[in-house]
């Protein structure tokens, strides 16, 4: 670990208002967003917003502000500073990451806790499988991240870079069952197979499972939480997570195969 140079990515970061913005203040408001259109549906429809507009923030860190980070650290003055301390590339994509997760995992329980005050009973604590939950958070962020580092690839133009991330982004949150419920989106025969072609949905499956992990058979039976039924196997998270690493295992290597030709 280059520690001069996590200090700088960090005094970089958590020094960005829209850190912050984008962190604490619009995952909040478009989880109250998602909540009055999901409730046009169900009538449970704080609960059920609530796994994808969680996953949210790690997609919103890792898309747009670390695209924004990414392309500042290797084209503005922060690339000078880079230089003098010798860090490799792979090691500013390992601590971007890092602290995107960092910055993910503590996004998520604000925004988890905004919920509970809001909603209290409504929020059912007892259901969720915390193991699953903070996983589903450290997968959508590390992938997220490395979607967001070949977007800032794609361009030397930051206008560019910002386009892209936001249609990305866009695309992500309405198929990926980020901002609608999972299930929402799995109603729809063409929607869904466009959601499957989508590494967000399989952490956004995974967060939907931990929090129905522990829920009552009578539930299960009735037609309280319909998009249940799009669960086919409620405990089955090993799938989804092969399938993200997977494929952030070959984002991975596509970030340094792009930047190996524009270095040349």
């Amino acid at each position: 670990m280059n520690l001069p140079l996590l200090r700088i990515v960090s005094k970089y970061w958590f020094k960005s208002l829209h850190t912050y913005l984008i962190t604490l203040v619009l995952p909040v408001l478009l989880y109250f967003i998602s909540v009055r259109v999901t409730n046009m549906f169900n009538s449970n429809a704080s609960y059920l917003a609530l796994p994808g507009s969680i996953l949210l923030v790690g997609v919103l860190n890792g898309i747009l502000d670390l695209s924004i980070a990414f392309y500042e650290f290797r084209k503005t003055s922060f690339a000078r500073q880079l230089h003098l301390l010798k860090a490799s590339m792979y090691q500013l994509v390992f601590v971007l990451i890092l602290i995107n997760v960092i910055t993910s995992l503590v996004g998520s329980l604000w925004l988890f806790l905004i919920a509970f005050l809001s909603y209290g009973e409504a929020i059912h604590v007892e259901w969720i499988n915390w193991f699953s939950f903070f996983w589903a958070i450290i997968l959508g962020s590390l992938v997220a991240s490395l979607i967001g580092i070949l977007v800032a690839l794609c361009s030397n133009d930051l206008k560019v870079i910002l386009v892209t991330a936001i249609t990305v982004f866009l695309v992500f949150a309405f198929l990926a069952g980020l901002f609608f419920p999972l299930g929402v989106v799995r109603s729809d025969k063409i929607l869904n197979i466009i959601g499957y072609l989508l590494v967000p949905s399989y952490s956004s499956s995974i967060m939907g499972s931990a929090f129905f992990w522990s829920v009552p058979e009578w539930i299960l039976d009735s037609n309280l939480y319909p998009n249940l039924t799009y669960f086919a196997e409620l405990h089955n998270i090993w799938l989804p997570s092969l399938i993200s690493l997977t494929s952030g295992l070959a984002f991975f290597s596509l970030i340094f195969v792009i930047n190996y030709y524009q270095d040349k």
